[in-house]
């Protein structure tokens, strides 16, 4: 059963039993707002009774199902909070602009007030996994000349490696890219990991972990292991093409700097800076053990003076609510995606920082934002032509793009 469908069932059934909580709980578990959970709760085009989608799945009349639930009308998406779930699920970023008006990264189609929709997005193309790959393949196919069947089963190994549908102008950027690769250019990857955080298990599928923040290790973190993870299905499936990447992987020393945290860990910077090196040094060994070509260095350490700089440049612009080429990379309007981040992150930084403010938080997701810019600038810079993976927050990670945007693979949100 797919997953989205899942989903939207389970929805149902909380509402029609008249669970409201359970059904509060569980969008919130999705990864939804407080907000978002009321207004699913509220929402006039509710979805019906799960005995309904029950028969419309059996027959398999997915046009039926999508009427049932209301998702369209006239074209225009309907039932934004099911669109959302679909999103949180699917992996693919929802934010409400207003009545009817979407945003996200699946060939957002402007509107008459520069804001974009999802009017040509097949909700049934989504339920069957079909729409996910589909801008990735068909730039793949264009750009290199190859086959339709070739170009489509690269965008499915990205997609079986948990990897969030590139938008189609991203997805120009990765064909363009690999036809460098192929004519001769250097083929470099590059991605960053976080410290060895501690974490706990939270029993959700979809995000199955929750940093705790209590102490931080010297091994291979959460974010590491599943860096390593794509790198290695990455290589796999580059070799159909017959290019052998070369992977760089830092690690984000930077973190040292945040105000408080080294006391929260009850450790000295230098000891925090000791323990990340230690960690880099375990990525790197499991990296050779899996023979994977990769070099593993500390990131500020290496480049901190052009970080500092750009991370500066990118902060004051943000708090002018200037946010650069954000909109090439499909976050349509990006001062209300930083106020959504707000929410949405507040529990992630309480546990990060201790008790905090919608102000500090705010403060706290256009500073992230701005290093995430910076640190993309810092390595396109050094590698042109070179590909941009991630293992974790693909919300924060679309920041990367706000200087200049660069070919991004991201794999989809793990942690609470």
């Amino acid at each position: 059963m797919n997953e989205v469908l899942n989903a939207l069932r389970t929805a149902s059934r909380f509402y029609h039993e008249g669970d409201r909580s359970a059904l509060v709980v569980f969008l919130q578990n999705l990864g939804l707002s407080a907000v978002v959970a009321e207004a699913f709760v509220d929402y006039k085009l509710l979805p019906p009774a799960p005995e309904m989608v029950e028969d419309l799945l059996a027959g398999k009349d997915y046009q039926a199902l999508i009427d049932a639930l209301g998702l369209r009308q006239r074209g225009t998406p309907r039932n934004l909070p099911a669109w959302q779930i679909a999103g949180a699920v699917a992996g693919f970023p929802v934010s409400v602009l207003g009545d009817n008006l979407l945003a996200g990264n699946i060939d957002p189609v402007p509107a008459s007030n520069g804001h974009s929709t999802f009017a040509h997005v097949s909700f049934m193309d989504i339920v069957r996994g079909k729409e996910v790959g589909a801008s990735l393949s068909i730039a793949l196919a264009k750009t290199l000349s190859i086959s339709k069947s070739k170009s489509a089963d690269f965008a499915s190994r990205i997609e079986r490696l948990g990897c969030l549908a590139p938008n189609s102008k991203m997805s120009v950027l990765i064909a363009n890219m690999l036809k460098g690769w192929r004519e001769g250019k250097e083929v470099v990857v590059w991605g960053a990991f976080c410290p060895d955080y501690s974490y706990e298990e939270t029993g959700d599928p979809i995000t199955p972990y929750r940093y705790t923040f209590s102490s931080v290790g010297n091994g291979v973190g959460l974010v590491a292991d599943r860096l390593i993870t794509l790198a290695d299905g990455l290589r796999d499936a580059l070799s159909m093409f017959n290019i052998t990447p070369r992977f760089v992987f830092t690690m984000a020393d930077t973190e040292v700097n945040i105000p408080g945290l080294c006391g929260r860990l009850d450790v000295s910077p230098h000891e925090f800076l000791e323990r990340c090196r230690a960690s880099a040094i375990a990525v790197e060994k499991v990296l050779r053990e899996k023979n994977i070509a990769a070099s593993v260095e500390m990131f500020y350490e290496c480049h901190g003076k052009n970080f500092d700089e750009y991370e500066a440049s990118a902060r004051l612009r943000m708090e002018r609510g200037d946010f650069g080429n954000m909109v090439y990379v499909g976050i349509a309007d990006p001062a209300r995606f930083v106020n959504g981040l707000v929410t949405k992150y507040k529990s992630f930084y309480e546990a990060w920082h201790g008790e905090t403010t919608e102000t500090e938080n705010r403060k706290r997701v256009l500073t992230q934002a701005a290093e995430y810019a910076a640190f993309a600038r810092v390595m396109a810079e050094i590698y042109p032509a070179s590909l941009q993976i991630a293992a974790d927050r693909p919300d924060m990670q679309a920041f990367g793009g706000f200087f200049t945007p660069v070919p991004m693979l991201c794999k989809k949100h793990y942690y609470a």
